[in-house]
């Protein structure tokens, strides 16, 4: 669904105008799969010139980008992911427009499979540079996809911002430089493959310039373990019986 240009300078107006200032985002989640995250320490990995560039238009997506490993999302694996010009990744190349504002997960146009660091609607054909690098050993390889001075559609305001994919742990991580004041109508988030669930981060509110945000799986005991501390503890109060 393409939003009409009169329609998104309009909203652009409105959102920078009743822009929220940024804040540290804090926990978030479990979602339904295990998924938190928390506030980490900034640390761009800056693979703009290190990194392989990738020139979208506005309202663009990628093809197919080799992650260099295999990583697991919703416990799917996949080894190739697509890149939105409006900052997200998206795992089965989907459409690239976002409604605004459209909260991540959601049943807006967006049809799930996608990580979003900083989903807006962004123009990377006037400006900016898109690009990616995977780094690392194997084993505990980082694929880095940044956006670097990508400016907002109808806007100046430019933002720079990274989604970094880990091997082995699968964690997921957000890293942002400066960010263009544009909060009324930006999401971050993550919404499973095929669904409209997942674990929404921000919604009408941008993270702090310089922060870094980590995605991790909780700890969730095994069945068999859950069954051996339900024994050890029933054995327990028997002995205190007796």
């Amino acid at each position: 669904m393409k939003i009409p240009q009169t329609a998104r300078l309009l909203a652009s107006a409105v959102f920078f105008l009743t822009a929220a200032s940024a804040a540290p985002i804090g926990p978030k989640g479990p979602d339904f799969f295990g998924y938190q995250g928390n506030d980490i320490a900034s640390n761009l990995r800056n693979v703009l010139t290190s990194g392989t560039t990738i020139g979208l238009g506005d309202e663009q997506m990628s093809s197919a980008i080799n992650i260099g490993f295999a990583f697991s999302f919703y416990g799917t694996s996949f080894t190739q992911l697509f890149v939105s010009s409006n900052g997200f990744l998206d795992f089965d190349g989907g459409f690239p427009s976002i409604v605004l504002p459209e909260p991540v997960p959601g049943d807006g146009v967006i049809d799930g499979g996608i990580i979003g660091g900083l989903l807006r609607d962004l123009n990377p054909a006037v400006g900016g540079t898109i690009a990616y690098q995977t780094l690392g050993s194997p084993g505990s390889r980082q694929f880095v996809l940044g956006f670097y001075g990508v400016p907002n559609f109808g806007t100046n305001s430019a933002s720079t911002f990274e989604m970094i994919l880990h091997e082995g742990s699968n964690n997921i991580e957000f890293q942002y430089g400066a960010l263009g004041n544009f909060a009324g109508s930006t999401s971050v988030g993550l919404e499973a493959p095929g669904s409209n669930q997942g674990l929404p981060i921000l919604f009408g509110a941008q993270p702090d310039n310089n922060s870094g945000y980590l995605i991790t799986l909780a700890d969730v005991p095994e069945p068999s373990t859950i069954a051996l501390s339900a024994l050890g503890f029933a054995t327990l109060l028997l002995r205190k019986r007796n």
